[in-house]
């Protein structure tokens, strides 16, 4: 596969568990699919990491994302052994960074001791102000889970921990910006992501662009959120605006790793396989059927890209991949975007413009740009925030 290909796996999602204890309105994944308690065995996770290492698709560094359902649903036992595991396969060659993105309604002091002991990045699902959080983001009974993941934070606080933060930007979200972003800045956050809620997997509706004029409202909440930055001192770094000032930096051509065929691996609890985005381990398709290439405990990996369905995902990923560079002035800002976005919105992966495009490069490259004009240079270098300068 490295000679077809001609990448080495940097990001491996893991899915520990599928099961969910929340029952968010956006989520991509079904209800059946987060009800599902089965924990990823020690030999799906040992020969998963043993065939990236034997069939030489490991390079120098290896992030290991733990995502999709509820990670810390495992519980700490499953992830003490899980990393036990993984030095021993993959050795000193490879540095390996864990992530955890997590709802952190389950974390307390056990949790945060384990996330400073094992020197873990933690990033928590957040989507601000109690009023805006608890309207999408609930448990399986209905309540709010606002109140529990304050409380998890708290834990990871007293543990010298501090959260990056995702925050779904909806309809709601945008008649809010100032509230927002005063909450993140007040309750001591630093780094946060405006993700705005895209049409991905089971949620075929965004309530952004059930307005006509979402588009309109998005910039709006955009400009007062990057004027209330400034207000502030700069405290809180967005990811979205962090990215565009990089890249107007350091003038290179960035890469979608969603969009390069093995950069991103994702194996999902039962051994189960896929590639481009992590979201497409659990979705379906009226013209694909599901994207899992195939299961770790079958075969090698590498056979993976010589097969049918893979060349067919790729050909049309690609051809759209070409279109965006064909047509965007701000492609090598991102790379050509990720495929699910394109595929659930627009129907193919051989499209262009999403919503995930238009509010997280083309806005904040717009508010950024008119910033500058104004005379107002706000820049705040964020860890992780430029994606990998690989050439497409």
């Amino acid at each position: 596969m490295t000679k077809n290909i001609g990448v080495k796996v940097s990001l491996l999602t893991l899915q520990a568990t599928r099961y969910c204890n929340l029952r968010c309105r956006y989520c991509y994944v079904s209800a059946d699919g987060k009800s599902d308690p089965t924990v990823m065995s020690d030999t799906t996770l040992l020969t998963t990491l043993a065939k990236l290492r034997d069939e030489d698709l490991l390079g120098e560094r290896l992030e290991i994302s733990w995502h999709s359902g509820e990670p810390l649903s495992a519980g700490t036992a499953f992830y003490d052994n899980a990393f036990a595991v993984i030095d021993r396969v993959v050795g000193s060659k490879t540095q390996v960074v864990h992530h955890f993105q997590t709802n952190a309604t389950l974390i307390d002091r056990r949790w945060a001791d384990f996330f400073r002991r094992r020197d873990v990045r933690v990033g928590v699902s957040l989507d601000g102000p109690r009023q805006l959080h608890d309207h999408n983001r609930k448990f399986r009974n209905g309540s709010g889970s606002h109140q529990s993941v304050m409380r998890g934070v708290d834990h990871l606080r007293r543990a010298g921990i501090t959260p990056s933060v995702i925050c779904v930007v909806t309809e709601k979200s945008l008649h809010c910006p100032t509230d927002i972003h005063d909450f993140f800045c007040e309750e001591g956050f630093q780094s946060i992501s405006l993700n705005p809620e895209e049409i991905e997997g089971i949620n075929t509706r965004s309530s952004l662009s059930q307005r006509d004029d979402w588009r309109v409202l998005y910039k709006r909440f955009m400009d007062l959120f990057h004027k209330r930055m400034k207000d502030f001192g700069n405290r809180l770094v967005v990811r979205q605006f962090s990215h565009v000032h990089a890249w107007l930096q350091e003038k290179c051509q960035y890469a979608s790793g969603p969009a390069i065929p093995f950069n991103h691996l994702t194996v999902s609890n039962n051994g189960d396989f896929s590639t481009f985005s992590p979201e497409l381990i659990t979705a379906r398709h009226e013209r694909f059927g599901d994207f899992i290439l195939g299961n770790v405990r079958q075969g090698r990996l590498s056979d993976a890209g010589r097969g049918s369905k893979f060349k067919r995902l790729w050909s049309e990923i690609m051809d759209g991949l070409l279109r965006c560079k064909n047509e965007c002035p701000l492609f090598s800002c991102c790379g050509g975007g990720a495929p699910s976005n394109k595929l659930f919105e627009n129907g193919s992966f051989a499209s262009t413009c999403t919503i995930a495009c238009e509010a997280g490069i083309r806005i904040p490259f717009e508010v950024v740009k008119e910033s500058a004009e104004n005379g107002t240079v706000m820049w705040k270098r964020m860890d992780g925030a430029a994606r990998s300068k690989e050439t497409l």
